[in-house]
């Protein structure tokens, strides 16, 4: 509690707060809907709200610990049976209405929203619903707060993947009138990166999909950032897939990602059907999409063929795997570790077979259930099905 006073006590106050009001109030849903003389951290209300609730936030803090200690545990675990350890993950920002923005009100740009314009992942554009860092403010702030941001997520991290490492150079900020890019000082967002790797011996890997500035990847390179590569984008002029032998060697390798279909998704097309039921894709766009998708089964299973990793059965004619099966999955995984890329990692959808995507870009809950799914097994059956038997 001594050790991380000034970022855990905050948090602690801002749940017993929080959860204290929404108890009484459902339609609370974070600091910015509690009562004006709450909203200020350094106000003398919440001064004596503590006071009066010193047993809830003593309780926050405790939770706060229990995980803490369970995190180590995992950590100390994943190190002794993997040479990586724990692979974790930073987000582009922080929620609206949490701690990091109650806290830092003068470091967030409120009321702007980070996002992405429309491109041919998500043709709507995007918008994530996470107030964007103010980039003149961190650095008067000297980035610390990017500094301890990235100690606390790099301490039980063997590697860490952060989510859209473009936000090192550039944001779209979008709101509803529109948006724009705002630049962010990426040499001196760098060197924190560096630094906090080098202290914690944690790779990093930036997720530099989409629109990515050459500047950027040159960026990453000079800091041996790996780059991010997803088997599905990774094509040749004309469509064809890259042979494994073409690959950047620092990058990490992968089928697909969590905004992406499953390989089961893929080769079933189960993702053009779910942006033709969102009305993304109608009468000509949805036949071109399906037309597009079984030209992209022929030429993953010609890249096969050509790797000489075709199962018995199966020929460069789609019509001869119509479902993607466990041999076959086996097979895309074996071409993806033939790449000369430092790292492979396999998707848990992907061990299981499913075909739906974790979370598909451009929706939230109250149209598409993201993130909510619950897994085709429970753990002590996933290493006995014939997608992880045979991938493994």
């Amino acid at each position: 509690r001594a050790e991380h006073a000034a970022t855990l006590e905050p948090h602690a106050r801002f749940e017993a707060i929080q959860i204290a009001l929404q108890a009484r109030d459902a339609a609370i849903w974070g600091w910015p809907a509690w009562p004006e003389d709450l909203r200020d951290p350094q106000s003398h209300a919440v001064q004596a709200w503590v006071q009066e609730h010193a047993d809830e936030v003593a309780y926050r803090l405790w939770l706060q610990w229990i995980a803490h200690e369970q995190l180590a545990q995992a950590c100390t675990m994943a190190r002794k049976l993997m040479p990586i350890g724990l692979y974790c993950d930073l987000a582009v920002g922080a929620a609206d209405g949490g701690t990091d923005t109650w806290v830092g009100q003068t470091l967030h740009a409120r009321g702007m929203n980070v996002g992405a314009p429309p491109d041919p992942l998500s043709t709507q554009g995007q918008d994530w619903g996470l107030p964007p860092v103010n980039p003149i403010a961190l650095a008067a702030a000297q980035y610390l707060p990017f500094r301890h941001m990235l100690a606390a997520v790099m301490a039980p991290a063997g590697a860490l993947r952060m989510d859209h490492v473009m936000a090192l150079m550039r944001l779209f900020w979008t709101s509803p009138d529109g948006g724009t890019y705002v630049n962010y000082p990426l040499q001196p967002l760098l060197a924190v990166v560096a630094i906090e790797s080098h202290r914690h011996r944690c790779m990093v890997i930036g997720e530099d999909l989409g629109n990515v500035a050459p500047a950027m990847r040159e960026a990453m390179a000079e800091r041996a950032l790996l780059s991010y590569r997803p088997l599905i984008f990774e094509r040749l002029e004309g469509g064809a897939f890259r042979p494994p032998a073409q690959w950047q060697s620092t990058a990490l390798a992968v089928v697909s990602t969590h905004d992406l279909p499953t390989l089961a998704g893929f080769w079933s097309a189960s993702d053009v059907a779910v942006q033709e039921s969102l009305g993304w894709l109608n009468g000509d766009a949805h036949v071109r999409a399906l037309l597009a998708r079984a030209q992209d089964r022929t030429q993953l299973l010609a890249a096969l063929h050509a790797e000489g990793l075709l199962p018995e059965g199966v020929t460069v004619d789609a019509q001869t795997a119509p479902d993607m099966t466990p041999a076959l999955a086996a097979a895309v995984h074996r071409y993806l570790a033939r790449t000369p890329c430092m790292l492979v990692a396999v998707q848990l959808e992907d061990l299981l077979g499913q075909r739906e995507q974790p979370n598909v870009p451009g929706t939230t809950d109250d149209i598409h259930p993201n993130w909510r799914r619950r897994m085709g097994c429970t753990l002590e059956q996933l290493a006995t099905g014939p997608f992880f038997t045979a991938i493994a």
